[in-house]
């Protein structure tokens, strides 16, 4: 059975961060692509509208979201509230997105986390937390078809992610938004690479 803390964010590289912010991760399904330029991708985001041209957060990965931003993502509900700036000094209240390429796969997951399902026969594998925090483990053995799995192949029920570059929306609460087909589509365009999403 899995156990979970609450509100942790945990990477395969055995980081742990106590999180009390909710996000709605964009991510580039393939680990072996390297971005050219991460600048360059920055830049492309902003002409694209789902990022800002304003500089205000720049310099440690942090952006405001474009006004295009909620052109791009659909968010469920009757009257969503959508705060895309900060009100006052040190307000953490609001949306706004962290770039990140790492070398090595980060492993990402919620505290709603089920188990994933096996994409050979469907069924849910039985996983402990230790095999989810091993870097080393590339592949799990299926215990209904008894397929050995690739880690980044499984299907996390987009409560978790397997990736090395992503974009991370802050203050989206989990399946409260969804990214349009559109802003998907472009961003495999940008990269020659599938994007997926998840909540945590």
């Amino acid at each position: 059975m899995l156990s979970f803390v609450r509100n942790l964010i945990v990477h395969s590289r055995g980081i742990i961060t106590k999180s009390s912010v909710h996000y709605l991760y964009l991510y580039c399904a393939d680990i072996n692509y390297i971005p050219e330029s991460i600048s360059r991708f920055v830049d492309q985001c902003r002409d694209y509208g789902l990022l800002s041209d304003d500089d205000t957060l720049q310099g440690d990965g942090h952006y405001l979201l474009g006004d295009k931003f909620p052109m791009h993502v659909c968010f469920l509900g009757c009257s969503p509230y959508l705060k895309l700036l900060p009100e006052f000094d040190n307000d953490k209240d609001y949306c706004c997105a962290y770039v990140n390429y790492s070398e090595t796969p980060e492993f990402t997951f919620s505290n709603t986390l089920k188990p994933p399902v096996c994409p050979t026969c469907g069924g849910s594998l039985d996983i402990d937390m230790a095999t989810l925090a091993d870097n080393k483990q590339r592949q799990l053995a299926c215990n209904h078809c008894h397929a050995n799995v690739d880690f980044k192949d499984l299907n996390w029920r987009k409560d978790a992610g397997y990736y090395n570059f992503s974009i991370r929306i802050s203050n989206i609460f989990p399946k409260e938004a969804v990214p349009g087909d559109g802003l998907m589509q472009w961003l495999q365009q940008q990269t020659g690479a599938e994007w997926k999403y998840f909540y945590v």
